[in-house]
């Protein structure tokens, strides 16, 4: 796991199912939950230079959601 680019690198399904756990053992929604993040990891565009791009694994930097979705699946991480 390349730390040093994380959010770039978390694998979308993967990032989900930590986010699934935390969401559950804290009794909080799931489903609208998931699908709005669901929804945001797949239309995060970004742009470089001339040109806007679909980040298409992991989060794009500077997303918000970036730092609490790469903690979750940290944690996660270091738990399993």
């Amino acid at each position: 796991m390349d730390v040093e680019s994380l959010y770039t690198n978390i694998p979308h399904e993967d990032g989900i199912e930590d986010c699934q756990h935390f969401l559950e053992i804290n009794h909080m929604p799931t489903v609208p939950t998931l699908q709005l993040i669901r929804f945001i990891l797949t239309h995060n565009y970004f742009s470089l230079v001339d040109a806007i791009y679909l980040q298409l694994m992991g989060s794009a930097m500077g997303s918000k959601m970036a730092p609490q979705y790469a903690n979750l699946f940290m944690a996660q991480l270091e738990e399993n």
